[in-house]
């Protein structure tokens, strides 16, 4: 089974498994319960997932229920009684994920209804304390900004990045938020925004163990705390800002990923989480997310045989199982775009059309939206 056929036959699924209310609709979760409307895990993440996969294959199915998901998010985040903030779990990421759903099927009014709440969310989270998250955070409340709007200065502006000092990674450290403020001097061209991302990757660099050419205690491969994230945004620096250290970085991260992966296939028995689970999270997805990209940014095709080989595996392993091993405690399927099915579905596309579909663990760039 090819990647363009797992990733239709992964959106048919979701929208056999959607509850229809009405004009809207929702799934419930690995333990029966509703999901949220985020990005990370919610309505949003799958909706972008069936409207990437519509606008691929012109599915009027996926088009449809990708709306319907996306119909009832704007007013579940403004009835909220404590805002949130982020990227994947915050209010703007949502937003954001509404409008490119409505960009990508062409419904304007999807469209206008994600921007029309931005104001009262902004106000709503001027009380909270911004954190330096890409996942829940001030990190990813820039990147949906830019998203929604093409500017983010006054959410840059919050962020303290003396707080990200010991945290590494593209979800809750270093680098997603070094990709934030990059993507902010990528729209104003303010110098101070590139100087303080290039601070946050010197200080990510200092967590660096060249013996297990991998950063942090745990020398994770994931993408949430490990290599595909780094590595992502070391890709994302290439394209904004090339140093060539940032590149040996990138390179650095390939290395682990691959190794990692190549064990996963070996037959052998893994001995992590992430090379037993198809999430993009803390999954094989998250590291095939990175080999995609690296074979666009970098022109090097084995990058994407390598991605090509995780598809495969995946299905294979599914159908001797008879369900995915998804990123949930126990393995269970979950349909969430990180952890679950959305995700696997998302990274084949990617797979099958390589520049087509933006990276999963970073979809923002300042394109989109704001043009």
């Amino acid at each position: 089974m090819t990647a363009m056929e797992t990733a239709t036959r992964l959106a048919e699924r979701i929208c056999d498994e959607a509850r229809w209310h009405g004009e809207s609709c929702d799934w419930l979760d690995a333990t029966g319960r509703a999901l949220d409307v985020d990005l990370y895990e919610g309505s949003a993440g799958i909706a972008w997932f069936l409207a990437q996969h519509a606008a691929l294959t012109g599915s009027e199915r996926s088009a449809q229920t990708a709306a319907a998901a996306a119909r009832s998010v704007p007013g579940k985040v403004a009835a909220r009684p404590t805002p949130r903030r982020g990227l994947f779990e915050g209010d703007l990421g949502a937003l954001w994920a509404v409008g490119e759903v409505g960009t990508l099927i062409g419904d304007a009014e999807l469209v206008d209804r994600a921007r029309a709440l931005i104001p009262d969310v902004r106000r709503r989270l001027d009380r909270a304390d911004p954190g330096i998250d890409l996942v829940g955070g001030g990190a990813g409340d820039v990147l949906a900004m830019i998203g929604l709007t093409g500017s983010a200065v006054a959410e840059a502006d919050l962020i303290n990045a003396e707080t990200a000092v010991h945290h590494v990674g593209m979800a809750h450290g270093l680098s997603g938020l070094a990709c934030a403020l990059l993507e902010v001097h990528s729209v104003t061209g303010t110098p101070a925004y590139r100087s303080r991302a290039m601070e946050a990757f010197s200080a990510e660099r200092a967590w660096f163990d060249p013996e297990a050419c991998a950063w942090g205690r745990t020398a994770s491969t994931s993408w949430c705390n490990g290599s595909a994230g780094i590595g992502l945004a070391r890709l994302r620096a290439v394209e904004l800002a090339p140093e060539p250290h940032l590149r040996a970085e990138a390179g650095a991260a390939l290395a682990s990923v691959h190794a990692s992966v190549a064990a996963s296939l070996s037959g052998r028995r893994t001995t992590t989480w992430e090379q037993a689970n198809f999430s993009v999270c803390h999954g094989l997805m998250g590291a095939a997310d990175l080999l995609v990209q690296a074979a666009v940014v970098l022109g090097v095709p084995e990058h994407l045989r390598a991605a090509e080989r995780v598809v495969d595996h995946g299905v294979a392993t599914a159908n001797a199982h008879g369900r995915w091993a998804c990123g949930t405690t126990t393995g269970a399927e979950t349909v969430g775009l990180f952890l679950g099915l959305a995700g696997i579905g998302a990274v084949c596309l990617r797979v099958a059309h390589p520049g087509r579909v933006p990276p999963v663990g970073l979809p923002v760039r300042a394109y989109s939206m704001s043009e």
